[in-house]
């Protein structure tokens, strides 16, 4: 993951732990991270794992979203 280095992708992507973050406008920036990503894919396997492992904790369909969907209509009804 290659992200904006902004407020709202900063509440998921750790930089350097479960993705890579870069500066919004920094086209150069960007083309670097992501030459980085490309060059190196072993390099990145450790974050790849970590990337994963947050969106299936924070994210996952079943275990997360639906139920807090679910409970939120429920909640917001009558």
């Amino acid at each position: 993951m290659v992200g904006s280095d902004t407020e709202p992708v900063k509440e998921v992507v750790r930089d350097g732990e479960n993705g890579l973050l870069v500066d919004f406008f920094s086209p150069e920036g960007i083309v670097e991270k992501v030459d980085r990503v490309l060059d190196h894919p072993d390099r990145m396997a450790d974050i790849r794992e970590n990337a994963r492992k947050t969106i299936v904790k924070q994210y996952d369909r079943q275990t997360r979203c639906l139920p807090e969907q679910v409970e939120f209509v429920k909640s917001n009804v009558g």
